[in-house]
């Protein structure tokens, strides 16, 4: 055994056989990060952690379980091995974005317990996702089912144009939202689907049941990760939570990466190619690419104003990067959402339909 496989089968005997709470996929770097660095690990501590990601992927399991995408709205859930990489700044423009392409976006905010979408929106809604779950029914499958029946009706108007379904933040009931009424707020995004012509999940970091389980029940999972070792790592980590989760079902989405503060486009694909290949040897299976983002220092002055950056600099390398990526979303999951438009859209949706070019965006889309 060398030494990388060392560490790797000494950072899995410390775990141990299960793992729990919102940090794992930060638990298995000690584990992922000498795998990806070097390609070459000892196949006992590979086949260990499989066996530790794998029950982290069945923990939680909504006994109901479908993809809310057969309801007929298409789900598009974008999550992260790790937190601090852009996911939530990413669902809030790329919603934007979509909304200026006209189409009907929903975003749910479903980081329970740790919600920010509306800060970065500038907004204080008066009512969240705990009105309506995690009341003294959700032990029930019934109870919780009658309460996440107004979750269409926790839908606000967004700067940029779209609707935003709150989250909640401090909210302990909410963040150990049991797994019953976490598979009846999955059920209930089928009532999104007559306003709506795409839903767009904001999930927590980790590759626990309150992340993995709003996943399952999208069409695509977009997996943002940033050029930082730590992140690759734990972008794994989630890659293969699941890989293992789909071997356990008939469908799953289709996982693709987005690359965030980029240097380059060549950076990205170096990105994607570290964790693919790995992915590929071990897993049998890889993560598509489907864009990547520069960074861009107007991006967090646009945090600091609470303000999205799509909206705030509609030039910027970013927000041309992320129309790019909402062009191809909408190519892949929404071709007719333009039926719905009365007329060609604002300002906003004339600049950005209007402008191109090569600074980010979507790429290697999903064969």
């Amino acid at each position: 055994m060398n030494d990388g496989a060392g560490q790797v089968a000494a950072s899995a005997s410390r775990i141990g056989p299960s793992l729990s709470g919102e940090d794992q996929a930060s638990r298995l770097r000690a584990m992922v990060g000498q795998t990806l660095s070097s390609g070459q690990v000892n196949q006992g501590a590979m086949g260990q952690l499989g066996r530790v990601i794998t029950d982290a992927a069945r923990e939680g399991e909504p006994p109901a379980w479908r993809r809310a995408g057969h309801a007929g709205v298409p789900i598009v859930a974008i999550t992260s091995g790790k937190g601090g990489v852009g996911k939530t700044n990413l669902a809030v423009n790329l919603s934007i974005a979509l909304s200026a392409r006209r189409a009907r976006v929903t975003l749910l905010d479903a980081d329970l317990g740790m919600a920010n979408t509306d800060v970065l929106l500038g907004m204080t809604p008066t009512r969240r996702i705990d009105a309506v779950v995690g009341n003294s029914n959700v032990g029930s499958m019934s109870g919780a089912g009658r309460g996440v029946g107004l979750l269409a009706g926790l839908c606000v108007e967004a700067p940029g144009g779209f609707r935003l379904i709150p989250g909640s933040a401090g909210v302990a009931r909410i963040a150990d939202l049991p797994r019953q009424s976490r598979a009846a707020m999955i059920d209930a995004l089928s009532t999104l689907s007559d306003s709506s012509d795409v839903v767009l999940i904001d999930t927590g970091a980790g590759a626990h049941a309150g992340v993995t389980s709003f996943v399952r029940a999208a069409d695509l999972a977009l997996v943002v990760v940033t050029p930082e070792p730590t992140s690759i790592a734990d972008a794994y980590a989630m890659v293969k939570c699941l890989t293992d989760a789909g071997r356990m079902r008939e469908s799953m989405p289709r996982v693709m990466l987005v690359v965030n503060q980029a240097r380059g486009e060549e950076e990205a694909r170096a990105v994607h190619a570290r964790i693919a290949a790995v992915s590929a040897r071990f897993l049998g299976a890889e993560p598509g690419m489907f864009g990547w983002v520069p960074s861009d220092a107007g991006v967090s002055m646009a945090v600091r104003a609470r303000t999205p950056f799509v909206l705030r600099e509609p030039r910027g390398a970013a927000s041309l990067a992320v129309m790019r990526l909402a062009e191809a979303l909408e190519a892949r999951l929404i071709p007719r959402c333009a039926e719905h438009a009365p007329n060609e859209g604002g300002w906003l949706a004339r600049i950005l339909r209007g402008l191109a070019g090569n600074r980010g965006g979507a790429v290697g889309m999903a064969r």
